[in-house]
């Protein structure tokens, strides 16, 4: 047996199935899916227990059944990841899903991260609709993102370099609100690298949303500054303005 759908599998679920399976062994009466290649398409989780546990193993073949069934039967049982949407694509060879995957982990980007970036709105949930349908094309036009992301890794590297090492580089407000000033031509880099290694403190006080992220970004910057100094509605587009 393979995993056919390459799923990764839920930590959770599988030890909360393995106590019930191994208090009562049902597993007769839910046999596994396979195609006829032997290729797992449901069941998992299933699986892994019985060959942890040295138990039975039932199936049952279904010879036409893919790794996309395999996606649509365990939805609803397991705890799939937009990630692993891409992932399961990716490794089934479906060239948008590769380069989207390679793109993200090249980049040490989520996908909420990246489509954000993308939205004209407060959502990603248009990108994130065609990703788990299927429909997503790659747009090479993504490469020129690439050198503000990299800023961005640059401002979370100098915020752990004084000791803000678990703070919410995660979220996708704090994300988005760097991605808005480190895009701006207005910036001068180098200058504005200098300063936020000295004066982080001035970033982290006040951040519950990107609004936040922008102004706070601005006040580095602006430290000790006599002239050029960026305000908040230089970096921020009027068409954005009221946007959470």
């Amino acid at each position: 047996f393979c995993n056919r759908g390459k799923l990764r599998l839920d930590k959770n679920h599988l030890a909360r199935l393995e106590e019930s399976i191994l208090n009562r062994n049902l597993l007769k009466h839910r046999p596994i899916l396979v195609n006829s290649n032997y290729e797992i398409i449901d069941g998992h989780h299933r699986y892994e227990i019985a060959k942890k546990n040295n138990l039975d193993l039932y199936y049952t073949i279904q010879d036409d059944a893919t790794y996309q069934d395999a996606i649509t039967l365990t939805r609803g049982v397991t705890n799939w990841t937009f990630k692993g949407y891409i992932e399961c694509r990716a490794l089934n060879n479906e060239e948008d899903y590769v380069k989207l995957d390679k793109f993200l982990d090249e980049n040490n980007i989520t996908v909420h991260n990246l489509f954000r970036f993308l939205s004209t709105t407060s959502h990603s949930g248009y990108w994130i609709a065609k990703i788990k349908k299927g429909t997503y094309k790659f747009d090479d036009s993504l490469y020129e993102l690439v050198p503000v992301i990299n800023r961005i890794h640059e401002i979370f590297d100098a915020l752990k370099q004084n000791g803000y090492k678990k703070y919410k580089f995660d979220k996708t407000c704090f994300w988005y609100g760097c991605y808005l000033f480190a895009r701006s031509p207005l910036i001068s880099w180098i200058l504005f690298k200098d300063k936020l290694v000295t004066n982080a403190e001035k970033l982290v006080k006040k951040c519950a949303c990107w609004q936040d992220v922008v102004a706070s970004l601005c006040r580095v910057y602006n430290t000790d500054l006599k002239k050029g100094i960026i305000n908040y509605n230089d970096i921020i587009p009027r068409e954005m303005e009221g946007q959470s």
